[in-house]
């Protein structure tokens, strides 16, 4: 005869949980002849009457068991056929152990992503606009103009400077309206011959428009050099640092379920984040590479060449971690172009090709330099005329050399509708279907003492040193791989 204890007990198979001993009823009864630990079968000589319909559990004390009942009735007495319950017998040693805890519903890890749940259809969308940081008119922005003159802080043969919309137009203005800068008499050639042999633009090597201001000296200077000639054009002369830079904070918006579910969902494929603006278009960022950041903040910082007009944008997060860098052109080009003719052309057709140069004596008669070679040149007309030496002459033939009206042009106008719209950081989110933590448990991925983790644990290659049979440690391991209720 042994002592057993018997319990009407709810629990679930995969749980290591046990009734209390206050609530259970102990009884004798005797083993059958052929039995096993694992699975005894018990027979009881009960008072007529008594029914096991609600015993389902037995701890059998000797064994250091628990079992689960199923109830046969033979030659009028009660038999219990039982099967060890493995995870209430070995609770205590299963509690005890340390293992590498995959999935877990009392502790998780919510930079791990969870991949156990898919995703619905659709997506749900957010969106941040900063404050533009840059005009999108002409009239508010800035003019970096190159201009050939030779002054001491000209870039090689190349001085800078920076004006409003008011000295671009005064420039345009001295250079359209009258001749009167070149200085030559109206007896020596017409202000309209001027006009044609001479194109002040061509000293003009480069207009950009930006939409700020372009870093620059303090003095605004009230005379600029155009070629040869001293002009009373207006402007500050570039800094000896062309670079322009601002930067601005954008906060970034999160997975609508992040804060349940866990920060992986502000990454990658759950969160897509896009920024827009002006000439970079639309640039795809790594939402991944904000996951672990203790602050979603986005800073962008814009550096400008304002000479060559390229520019790059980079992204840092928390602690200046670059993000993202890249490259496009901020600097529109703005046309600048002058009427030329063919002077000789309209003279005697057909001629083409370089004038010739007119001979030492011819050129030191006339007094030497530029106005001596055009003096010169025009005395010849009725052979065609001699003009030119040096710089004179390639000038002229560059800009003269057709029988027809022909326009020079600097590289078209960009356009000014990239900077209209203010940047904007799109986001895209992916929601995911609804959890059963308490059935499931979410990443944990850590060693942990597993009774200070009730409820739902998965293991990762859990090992358990008991002083069980073969078939019970193959049993509880298999649980702790598959999933089990510590309780």
């Amino acid at each position: 005869m042994i002592d057993v204890i018997l319990y009407t007990f709810a629990k679930e198979a995969d749980s290591t949980a046990i009734p209390k001993p206050a609530n259970g009823v102990t009884y004798a009864c005797e083993l059958k002849d052929v039995c096993s630990i694992l699975s005894p079968s018990l027979v009881f000589h009960m008072v007529n009457g008594w029914t096991p319909a609600q015993i389902n559990y037995i701890h059998i004390p000797i064994w250091s068991r628990y079992y689960f009942a199923s109830w046969t009735w033979q030659d009028g007495l009660w038999i219990a056929d039982c099967a060890v319950d493995v995870l209430a017998s070995w609770r205590a040693d299963i509690g005890n152990s340390q293992q590498y805890v995959l999935r877990s519903s009392a502790e998780s890890n919510g930079y791990i992503t969870d991949n156990l749940y898919p995703t619905t259809s659709g997506m749900q969308f957010a969106e941040v606009t900063a404050n533009n940081p840059w005009v999108s008119n002409l009239e508010s922005g800035f003019y970096v103009v190159g201009v050939l003159n030779g002054d001491d802080a000209a870039r090689g043969g190349v001085s800078y400077y920076v004006m409003n919309q008011s000295d671009i137009n005064r420039l345009r203005n001295l250079l359209f309206i009258n001749t009167d800068y070149l200085q030559i008499p109206d007896t020596e050639i017409s202000s309209e011959l001027a006009k044609a042999l001479f194109n002040p633009f061509q000293y003009i090597v480069s207009c950009k428009w930006y939409p700020f201001e372009p870093p620059h000296g303090a003095g605004k200077k009230s005379a600029i050099n155009v070629g040869w000639w001293k002009m009373a054009a207006t402007g500050w002369e570039l800094a000896a640092d062309p670079v322009y830079s601002t930067s601005y904070e954008i906060s970034l918006p999160t997975h609508p379920q992040a804060a349940e579910r866990g920060d992986f969902l502000n990454g990658e494929p759950y969160t897509r984040y896009t920024f827009n603006y002006g000439p970079w278009g639309d640039v795809a960022l790594n939402a991944s590479q904000f996951v672990n950041q203790p602050t979603k903040i986005l800073t962008v910082n814009l550096y400008v060449d304002t000479i060559s007009g390229d520019g790059v944008l980079q992204m840092t997060g928390s602690g200046d971690i670059e993000i993202l860098r890249t490259a496009a052109n901020i600097g529109i080009d703005i046309q600048l172009s002058q009427v030329t003719m063919d002077v000789f052309d309209s003279i005697a057709s057909g001629v083409s090709g370089l004038l010739s140069m007119p001979s030492a004596a011819e050129y030191n008669a006339a007094g030497g330099g530029i106005m001596g070679a055009i003096k010169t040149g025009l005395s010849g007309w009725s052979n065609y005329g001699k003009i030119g030496n040096g710089v004179a002459q390639s000038f002229i033939s560059r800009y003269v050399p057709t029988s027809t009206p022909t326009v020079q042009t600097l590289p078209p106008n960009g356009s000014i509708a990239a900077f209209i719209l203010p940047p904007i950081l799109r986001a895209q989110f992916s929601k995911v279907v609804d959890e059963d933590n308490a059935r499931s448990g979410r990443p944990l991925c850590a060693v942990k003492q597993i009774s200070t983790i009730p409820g739902f644990i998965m293991c990762q290659n859990p090992e358990l040193a008991i002083i069980a049979t073969q078939e019970e440690h193959d049993a509880i391991i298999s649980y702790m791989t598959g999933g089990f209720y510590y309780e």
